[in-house]
């Protein structure tokens, strides 16, 4: 199993703009990363599921957000939704929003704290965006327990056309800096490992490229 892991995001322009943290967030990396299979009518199933598994955190969350590294032949046919352990969830890329065309989330940030989502000509999003469904927020998961396995659903609803979902540990990396796809997790009492998560909001203005080191711990998971 990959545990949680420490990450230190050390960004010139990112230490500026923040005083102290006030908050923190356990990192969960995705199980394990892999292709997105066209949808129908080529084959009769387009759903792929990807997973987390979060443990040893307090039994309340406080904070939920994630980071999605993703690249496919054409967003819109993608609808990307989060599962909790307790069945709530939240869509976080919707078809209607996108361009058609093919397109990148280069280590997106999404959490309550990101702009609006714009679609953009190029394709190619960086930063921290809000989810897509404006019916609903991250904050729905606060005060579950967040222990447990969650998932994210790609649902891939037309033909022709496939992508790949990156885990961290993917090698060769597909851009630089790299994250890959993680959970964040900030619950009470939780004794995982940290992200400053004032840092994480402020990657939606300042975007991945600012970022000048990176660290990484891993943590055996209990």
């Amino acid at each position: 199993m990959i545990g949680s892991r420490k990450i230190v995001l050390c960004s010139a322009l990112v230490l500026l703009s923040l005083g102290a943290t006030s908050a923190w967030a356990t990192t969960y990396p995705i199980n394990a990363g892999g292709p997105i299979p066209t949808g129908a009518p080529i084959v009769t199933e387009g759903i792929t599921d990807f997973t987390f598994t979060v443990a040893n955190e307090g039994p309340v969350t406080d904070q939920v957000s994630l980071v999605l590294a993703l690249q496919h032949q054409d967003l819109k046919d993608l609808t990307i939704t989060l599962y909790s352990p307790l069945g709530q969830h939240l869509d976080l890329v919707l078809p209607a929003l996108v361009n058609d065309a093919p397109g990148t989330f280069k280590d997106v940030l999404f959490a309550d704290s990101g702009q609006p989502f714009v679609a953009n000509v190029t394709g190619i999003y960086t930063g921290s965006y809000q989810a897509m469904d404006l019916s609903s927020t991250f904050a729905q998961f606060n005060g579950s327990d967040p222990n447990g396995t969650w998932t994210l659903e790609v649902n891939d609803g037309r033909p022709l056309s496939f992508g790949t979902l990156y885990a961290p540990d993917t090698v060769p990396a597909p851009w630089e800096p790299f994250v890959g796809t993680e959970l964040l997790i900030q619950a009470h009492g939780g004794i995982g490992t940290v992200v400053p998560e004032p840092i994480s909001a402020s990657l939606g203005g300042l975007g991945l490229l600012a970022l000048v080191g990176y660290t990484t711990r891993r943590r055996l998971a209990v």
